[in-house]
Order: C-alpha cells, then structure tokens, then sequence
C-alpha cells in the first residue's frame, strides 16, 4: 500500500504530461486528462481546414490521444485526409460549418473510437452511415442540427447503445435500418420532418430490456401495422407533439399489446400560451371506444392522449361512456 502511495504521489508532483510540444499543435491546444486517466485532449477552436489539416498533419506522440475537439470552425469538407493518422476514443465535432464528409475519414480510429459527435453544421445534408462499418467499440452517435433528410441502413455495430439524430431534417427511414444494433438502449428522432412512418422503419433486434425511442416534435399523423416490429415489454415510445387525430385500433392495440407493465406509448399533445392543444388532436368518436373499452393493463400503456375539443383525458372515460352510440362488435 504504501508503495502505490508513493507512485501516486511521485505522478501528481511530477508534473508528468503526455501533451506534445504546444508548437506541434497550433492552431490547436492540449489538455491533460485527470489523475487516474491522464491521456490528453486537443482542442481545435475557431480555426479553420487548412490550419486543422496542418496540425494533425504533423508527426507527434499520438499513443495517449484521447480526444478531439474541434468547435466553431471553419471547415467545410472534411477530407479523408482530415486527422492524417491520428486516432481517438472521443470524438467531437460542433458548430463547424461542415458541408461534407468524406468516406474514410475516420477509419484510423475504427479500433477505438466510442462516441462520435457532430452538431451544428446545418450545410451538411446526408451522412452515410457506412462511414461506421467496422466500428465495435461505438458506443454512442450523436448527429443533430443538420440538414440531413433520410436515415439508411446502419452497419452492425454490437456496442452502439445511444443514438441521437434529434433536430435534422429527417422525413425518411430506410426499413430495417435499426436491425443491426444489438445493443440499442435509446433512440432520438425528435424534432424532425417525419410525417408518416413506413413499414419496418423502426424494427429492432436490441438485446436490452428497456429501450427509449423518442419520436416527439415531429409531424406524424400515421404510422403502420409494421411501422414497429420485435419490440420488446419495455419499450417507452414517445409521440408527444405530433399531429395524430385518431388511434386506429388494428395499429396501436398491437403495439400496446406487446408492451408490458413498463411500457408505454406516450402521446401528449403540448399545450399552446392559450392553453389549448398543439398536437395530436384527438377526435373521441366511435374510433377511440375500443381504447376506452380497453382493460387498464392495455388502456394504461397509452399514455396522456386527449380528445380534441374539451381537452379531456381519454385515460379518464368510463368503459361505458361510448355504449350508447358506439355498438361494440
């Protein structure tokens, strides 16, 4: 014990870096990690390609290279030459003007790269997701506030377990583009251009019990009877903020019915400044009393659904309530 203690010591007071020389990077900056990790982070800020490129073009001590950053940057087209032989497990790319991305770029770090973020560059209008093939340490994705316009078909990645494609300009999924993440936990498509999810646009193999999939600030009026397909019991669905009318029976009892007692289909429609509903206006007629109807281990599992023109909570109906104009079958 006493012998760890002394190492210790002997780091911390040492002044030990793994930074290169300060000259090697510029435009860029190091930053040491913390004690017990003390691998380094180069931060690239308010530059440009041409200096970036320059930077990681030169030939340093890149073992203990942790992270990259780059922020508010003058990109444009990221090169397949871009971070030269340079690797990293952390990868951070915001605000950066990015119109492009060339294939390859980021195959130096294929053996361990964990989380790869780009956000903020809204020139940027497609990503092709093959760009990740090969990639078994990914952990999560993160692609927000860009102009992408479709989803196709991820590689297999076993250790994928977050992805957020949030704030884009998605209108469309390729089927089945979801199969090969076996280990998805949370998926966040909020806040794009959907209006109508197809067949097989959200089909999932995910070993995980619990998986959040976050569809809310959309303009989905429709989904499919195999929009959803191999979900799990406890799957936590968010719609909230969409533009659906009514809850056909032969599409949401399905998906109701496969959830359990920790699953849910959440539809809140949000509320104006004047109090009144500002998506997923639902009309209560006769094509909402089978959920009324419903047994409170499905009904339950639809969450915060409203009629149209009272704001009434569905979930508050009595069994009976559409009886009298409403036959049942």
């Amino acid at each position: 014990m006493f012998r760890i203690t002394v190492i210790f010591a002997y780091l911390v007071t040492t002044g030990f870096t793994a930074c290169p020389d300060a000259i090697l990077l510029g435009p860029c900056k190091c930053t040491e990690g913390d004690i017990l990790d003390r691998r380094y982070t180069v931060t690239c800020r308010d530059a440009n390609a041409t200096t970036i490129k320059a930077a990681f073009a030169r030939e340093f001590d890149k073992s203990n290279l942790r992270t990259i950053e780059i922020w508010h940057s003058d990109i444009g087209s990221i090169t397949a030459d871009f971070f030269t032989d340079k690797t990293a497990d952390y990868l951070y790319l915001g605000n950066n003007e990015i119109t492009s991305i060339d294939f390859g770029v980021f195959d130096n770090m294929k053996a361990g790269l964990k989380t790869l973020e780009i956000y903020g560059s809204p020139a940027l209008s497609s990503f092709d997701f093959n760009l990740l093939e090969g990639f078994q340490q990914l952990n999560k994705l993160h692609l927000a506030f860009t102009s992408i316009t479709e989803v196709t078909s991820l590689p297999l990645l076993p250790n994928l377990s977050n992805i957020y494609l949030g704030y884009n300009l998605i209108s469309s999924i390729e089927p089945f583009a979801f199969e090969g993440l076996t280990d998805l936990s949370s998926l966040h498509l909020n806040g794009n251009k959907l209006s109508g999810l197809g067949d097989y646009w959200l089909s999932f193999t995910s070993n995980r019990s619990l998986i959040w999939v976050d569809l809310m600030n959309n303009q989905i009026e429709s989904i499919t009877n195999n929009t959803f397909t191999k979900i799990g019991t406890s799957y936590e669905i968010n719609l909230a903020r969409n533009k659906f009318t009514t809850i056909p029976e032969e599409i949401f009892y399905p998906i109701l019915e496969q959830l359990g007692i920790f699953g849910y289909v959440d539809l809140y429609p949000g509320v104006s400044s004047t109090d009144a509903l500002s998506g997923n206006e639902i009309v209560c007629d006769c094509n909402i009393a089978w959920l009324v109807r419903a047994e409170n281990s499905i009904g339950n599992r639809l969450q915060r659904s409203y009629c149209a023109h009272n704001s009434f909570p569905i979930s508050q109906m009595p069994a009976d309530f559409f009886d009298d104009v409403c036959p049942q079958n």
